[in-house]
């Protein structure tokens, strides 16, 4: 009787409450939280530096920040924030992210051989965490001894890895291209090594021909002072712009 009874009450009409202050500061939550998620990750790179236990946590803090990336289409829609220079803060070997591989067809055809000794060359360096930056790897943050910057010019589809270190700086140029709408490929082709006085004269300057190696680099967090973006080598690469 109970359960017949209240089948029998009319229908009523719920008016959801006006927002209170309370719930107008939440609406600032997305933002406040980016910014804290910015600064954790800063604060844990620099104890990853000191401690790699603190690795993982620095990663967990990356994806959280992605999953807020106010950014999702900078190729196409951000072109102006994507630009500039990135100074880099720490990159990471790790898995994810939607690019898998060296791209489609890049173990396949006749260029196969070349993509082979690219990659034997690349590993060379990503064994050693001074020069890696210019293959797009390093396994851990990087350090005053050598610092690195990428300059990214999508109107000119340019882009330069530099690491300057104490007497000199190597530059890798290369190309970039749209691959959709977050995604860049880049084709790697020529390095300049440059050596200040080294026998006490002027500079030393070589210019080193690369064999062309391609990849691509997905951006997965962009704003306007930090960008993380993900390589098709599975590395991960943290970003801050650098002040002009």
């Amino acid at each position: 009787l109970a359960l017949l009874m209240i089948g029998n009450w009319p229908a009523q009409s719920f008016v959801p409450p006006a927002p209170s202050s309370r719930s107008r500061v939440a609406l600032n939550v997305r933002q406040a939280t980016i910014a804290e998620l910015k600064t954790s990750i800063l604060r844990g790179v620099s104890k990853a530096s000191r401690d790699p236990s603190f690795i993982p946590e620095v990663l967990a803090r990356i994806r959280d920040i992605e999953r807020q990336n106010p950014t999702p289409e900078p190729v196409d829609e951000a072109q102006a924030l994507l630009n500039g220079t990135w100074s880099l803060v720490a990159t990471y070997s790790v898995k994810g992210g939607k690019i898998a591989g060296g791209g489609a067809g890049a173990r396949d055809g006749p260029l196969a051989a070349l993509q082979a000794l690219s990659d034997v060359v690349y590993e060379t360096l990503y064994k050693n965490n001074k020069w890696s930056w210019l293959a797009g790897g390093m396994n851990s943050a990087g350090t005053e001894a050598a610092r690195s910057f990428q300059n990214i010019d999508v109107d000119r589809k340019e882009i330069l890895n530099i690491v300057e270190f104490s007497g000199g700086r190597i530059t890798v140029t290369g190309s970039i291209e749209r691959e959709d709408p977050s995604t860049l490929g880049v084709i790697f082709e020529s390095s300049t090594i440059e050596i200040s006085g080294p026998f006490g004269g002027g500079s030393l300057v070589v210019k080193v021909p690369l064999p062309r190696p391609k990849g691509f680099v997905e951006t997965t967090f962009l704003d306007s002072d930090m960008r993380i973006s993900r390589g098709s080598r599975s590395n991960l690469f943290v970003t801050v712009r650098a002040k002009s």
